[in-house]
């Protein structure tokens, strides 16, 4: 008797489950085209509108999209067979300028499961401020950048280049430079720059007369109008990397050059203790058949003192190379380098990683 009861529950119970059926998730379009929108627009959304056409209620769990450029919202309540609901898409148009295709997932309890819906479109750029194209400045004359990086520059040749300049004031702006080294030439051009108008700042870096070798940077203060005093927070940088011009050596001359060799390429310093004193070397070794000259030697790092016995190692000798650590401004593990500017044509430049932890 137990079992025919529990029978006809069971029949019973599936009846019911038949009955009651399942929720269905029908979308009016699953792709939204923006076409073309303007960056300086922010951002763009459109509204994906859907039907449950099954015969239970509907539930949206979830909704994900493949970016995080990508807002999704939707109806969060249950909706009833016949009724509608949303799958809102709201795209960040700005800082991303170009095409762009995203897709969005509904995870719902309807019978199609998940289903993927596809927002597209092409942002175009916004037009560029002042602000935006010079952004740094100095009083009422702006800039791109305060620094003018020259790169490669011959110890035995000439090199121009220039950075943009802009007035965004009412007035002229007389421009002149303070504290310029003799190996530069700077002037501005207009020397006058009237208001609302571009200029160019022209330098000149004569690598040729300057005896130094390697990474270099130089400041120079600019005076605007009738000013004589010079401030730290009106100037400009100009950055050069001093090489030597091996470009016309004979290939025997190459082959008989000096060659540098190095101990290790790697100083580790291994533990510091607050204020403990570390010193290491390594040994520079010519493996060249004629004399190699040590160039420069230097550290951009303000924690490291080098020190090298000899500027000049002949054919099959060795140069030491000490490298001190200044332990009172080491606050943090240590990873700087140390770059040794050479004549071996093949290594110019050789850089030491100098390690430690605290």
């Amino acid at each position: 008797m137990k079992k025919i009861i529990l029978a006809v529950f069971m029949i019973a119970s599936a009846f019911s489950l038949f009955a009651q059926g399942a929720p269905s998730i029908i979308f009016d379009s699953q792709l939204h085209d923006f076409g073309t929108i303007s960056e300086e627009n922010g951002s763009v959304s459109c509204e994906f509108q859907f039907t449950n056409n099954g015969d239970a209620p509907l539930v949206v769990n979830r909704v994900t999209a493949s970016c995080g450029c990508t807002t999704p919202d939707w109806t969060k309540e249950p909706v009833a067979p016949g009724k509608t609901g949303f799958i809102k898409a709201t795209y960040a148009a700005k800082g991303r300028p170009g095409a762009f295709s995203k897709t969005i997932t509904v995870f719902s309890n309807a019978k199609e499961g998940n289903v993927m819906l596809n927002i597209k479109g092409n942002v175009v750029p916004k037009t560029a401020s002042i602000e935006d194209q010079y952004p740094f400045s100095i009083s009422d004359l702006r800039l791109k950048s305060f620094l003018l990086a020259m790169y490669d520059v011959s110890t035995k040749g000439v090199k121009s280049d220039r950075m943009e300049m802009y007035n965004s004031g009412s007035t002229p702006i007389s421009i002149h430079f303070d504290k310029v080294p003799s190996h530069i030439t700077i002037v501005a051009n207009p020397v006058v720059l009237q208001p609302k108008a571009k200029g160019d700042i022209v330098v000149t870096y004569k690598g040729n007369s300057i005896k130094d070798w390697g990474s270099r940077t130089d400041d120079i203060f600019v005076l605007l109008n009738n000013e004589t005093r010079i401030a730290s927070d009106r100037k400009i940088v100009v950055s050069a990397n001093l090489v030597e011009d091996f470009s016309t050596m004979t290939p025997a001359q190459r082959e008989s050059a000096g060659r540098i060799a190095v101990s290790s390429a790697v100083i580790n310093l291994g533990l510091i203790k607050s204020g403990e004193k570390k010193v290491q070397s390594l040994s520079i070794q010519n493996t060249g058949k004629t004399a190699l000259q040590i160039r420069k030697v230097s550290s951009a790092s303000a924690f490291l003192v080098t020190k090298i016995d000899k500027m000049s190692i002949p054919a099959g000798q060795k140069a030491n190379l000490k490298v001190t650590l200044i332990p009172s401004k080491v606050r943090n593990a240590l990873n700087e380098s140390v770059s040794i500017v050479t004549n071996d044509p093949s290594h110019p430049v050789t850089i030491i990683q100098v390690t430690g932890s605290i």
